[in-house]
């Protein structure tokens, strides 16, 4: 999964087009989820979800270009559904991330290849 969002993390913003395991969300059950992104995966019949915005701001905190930014991850039992609690605690992750805005720091020894491509 994370090969694939580096794959999304490389397509102009707001560009990449929507598949199997990429999708831009919309009301699910009674929460509305517009403006979050989710990548999907399954292994052993369980489902594995991470839930992402797309951070036009994230300029005026010292990235280089709009970012990525991995909220959330959640898994539940193929074939079911998650619970609205856990998009409303999505939700909350991502209304603080925007709250309160942090500086992007590059950290020690961080891997050349989850380097953007200019």
């Amino acid at each position: 999964m994370v090969t694939f969002l580096l794959a999304v993390r490389a397509y102009p913003p707001y560009r990449f087009p929507p598949c199997e395991i990429w999708q831009p969300m919309k009301k699910t059950g009674s929460v509305d989820m517009s403006g979050f992104y989710e990548s999907r995966d399954q292994h052993d019949k369980r489902d594995y979800r991470v839930f992402c915005i797309l951070d036009r701001e994230a300029t005026k905190n010292g990235l280089p270009n709009p970012a990525l930014v991995i909220i959330a991850g959640a898994d539940k039992p193929d074939r079911t559904k998650l619970d609205d609690r856990e998009y409303l605690r999505v939700k909350a992750l991502a209304a603080d991330y925007r709250a309160n805005p942090r500086k992007a720091v590059r950290p020690t020894g961080f891997p050349s290849w989850l380097e953007p491509k200019a």
